[in-house]
């Protein structure tokens, strides 16, 4: 299993979390494909930590079928289930209409504003395609409309559900063509909500999740989407 040689080490975080987030991060930007068999030990030595908080992290990430663990058989990263994928995208369509209800009645002009430095970031890292800072400006963008919404449990299934949906996109080598319609989007979302026009608001979001699940329907084998 090999591993990267140039992880920054997080010295605020705990040590299970610093191991859940890196392996986490791993599995969607396809450092650890799909199948690929996972040793607690060489992840003790590559973090140099006791083996204790890797079997947490991992047994965390079994919990949200990231990885499986087999007794006596040792642990691998999950496949990807395309066919459950693409319901997943169906469902944080609904979670982020949601959000964007409870958070439309509390949005400030300031609150736009971020939304828009966040989406003109955005822009800028698209012109270097790289994938997992587009996906974590992505990421922020969603999450603080679902901060403004204040509900835990829509931001707990979000981020589960997200990260899915994150590791299909990255193994498809997301296309340079949708940034621009990503972009183009959230710009659509932020004007509507300005114009306190939340039923535009929410077409706009829809679409923002729709358009890259049928890139990823586009992109997958039949034989994945019938699996």
């Amino acid at each position: 299993m090999p591993l990267p040689t140039n992880t920054p080490v997080q010295k605020r975080m705990s040590a299970k979390e610093q191991v859940y987030i890196q392996l986490r991060d791993w599995i969607i930007n396809g450092t650890l494909r799909p199948n690929e068999k996972i040793n607690d030990q060489d992840i003790s030595q590559y973090f140099s930590v006791s083996r204790t908080p890797v079997r947490e992290a991992m047994q965390l990430l079994s919990d949200q079928r990231l990885i499986n663990i087999i007794p006596g058989k040792g642990s691998s990263v999950a496949p990807i289930d395309y066919k459950q994928t693409l319901k997943a995208y169906d469902i944080l369509v609904e979670l982020n209409c949601l959000a964007l209800k409870f958070a439309f009645p509390h949005l400030t002009k300031e609150h736009l504003d971020h939304l828009n430095e966040l989406n003109e970031t955005y822009a800028q890292v698209a012109k270097n395609s790289d994938f997992m800072q587009l996906t974590e400006i992505d990421r922020q963008f969603h999450a603080f409309i679902f901060q403004l919404a204040d509900s835990e449990f829509l931001t707990y299934f979000f981020e589960i559900l997200h990260t899915h949906t994150l590791r299909a996109e990255s193994l498809f080598v997301y296309e340079e063509s949708n940034y621009p319609k990503s972009y183009q989007e959230h710009k659509q979302i932020i004007n509507a909500l300005a114009q306190k026009d939340l039923d535009t608001a929410l077409i706009s979001m829809r679409d923002n999740w729709f358009h890259t699940a049928d890139f990823i329907k586009a992109s997958a084998l039949p034989e994945q989407l019938a699996e």
